[in-house]
């Protein structure tokens, strides 16, 4: 006979008491890729905040040419440009991107 798992809710998700045979593994490899996945993120948007501070090109780009010049997906790129826009680093307005004044002073000021 097997013992069915009981389970418990707490804070909204299922705990398990009996996990299967190798879960513990199957849920650490999950966790180091999200954990990776942070950091892939957060390397993408400091990218792009760099290229949108290059003195060089102080255009708008557009999301496609962000998305091109940083050679990651378009998921990627939307998702970082959401979250820079989120911190008030960059303005988004279409398919344009601009950094922000105060990216554009923090640069300056070197922070």
């Amino acid at each position: 006979m097997h013992d069915k798992p009981t389970s418990s809710t707490i804070a909204g998700e299922r705990k398990h008491e009996h996990s299967t045979p190798g879960q513990e593994t199957i849920d650490a490899l999950a966790e180091d890729r999200r954990s990776r996945s942070k950091l892939d993120q957060c390397q993408v948007e400091a990218a792009i905040i760099g290229m949108l501070l290059n003195d060089e090109h102080q255009l708008p780009w557009t999301r496609v040419e962000v998305e091109w010049e940083m050679g990651v997906s378009a998921i990627t790129t939307y998702d970082a440009l959401v979250a820079l826009r989120a911190a008030g680093l960059v303005h988004m307005y279409g398919e344009l991107v601009i950094v922000s004044r105060a990216a554009r002073r923090m640069d300056e000021l070197e922070l």
